[in-house]
């Protein structure tokens, strides 16, 4: 049995299908209000309740091998908690951010707070002796709930254009939804890799200017 936290993020979404599709077991950790229309698939059970109530996670957490934690690397200290009592748990995988790194020196105080809740988030998972395996995505792409590229291809499709400051020549990695939920596939199928940390970009990175044009 499979656990995921973020199920109903654009990754979680198509994670959900793809385990589906390859049979595996999958229960999704959602709240009460949450839209689950999208990942509502034959086989899929739903736990109701949430990452910092220790009781819903128990019960999300039983017979559980394998947990997906999608929903904010930042909101682990319960989860890591409850699952050093979970006798049936081999492998927790953690979708991070490389924001990690990006916004730690920004001179904007928000982003700074995200990457400081990255930092302690991960310190957390590696001092709490779970098996564990973090990927960290640089920005991500995919389906509508897109917050990244999308909100690009909205603005071009009102205003026909984008206002660029500065010269553009800045180099991003986008990376696809689906591709991370197959780099989870590959980490779930290979009980070789335990404890590690991962990077994962699109496959060449692109001058902001030229990802603009391409859009």
């Amino acid at each position: 049995m499979i656990l995921i936290t973020g199920a109903t993020s654009q990754v979680g979404e198509l994670l959900v299908d793809k385990l589906v599709s390859k049979g595996y077991r999958v229960r999704c950790l959602v709240r009460e209000s949450s839209k689950i229309d999208n990942i509502n698939l034959p086989g899929v059970e739903f736990a109701y309740g949430d990452l910092i109530n220790d009781v819903s996670l128990e019960n999300a957490l039983k017979d559980v091998e394998y947990i997906v934690h999608i929903a904010g690397i930042w909101r682990v200290n319960s989860l890591l908690k409850v699952c050093r009592s979970i006798e049936t748990l081999k492998k927790v995988i953690f979708v991070g951010s490389t924001s990690i790194y990006k916004k730690a020196d920004s001179i904007d105080k928000w982003e700074k707070d995200i990457a400081q809740k990255l930092m302690i988030g991960e310190d957390a998972i590696r001092k709490s002796g779970v098996n564990y395996v973090i990927l960290r995505p640089t920005m991500i792409y995919g389906i509508n709930k897109d917050k990244n590229i999308l909100q690009i291809i909205n603005f071009m499709n009102k205003y026909r254009c984008y206002p660029v400051i500065g010269s553009g020549q800045a180099l991003k990695q986008p990376i696809y939804a689906g591709d991370i939920a197959d780099a989870i596939l590959l980490v779930l199928s290979d009980e070789r890799i335990i404890n590690k940390e991962y990077i994962i970009g699109g496959k060449s990175p692109i001058k902001y200017k030229n990802m603009l044009k391409l859009i």
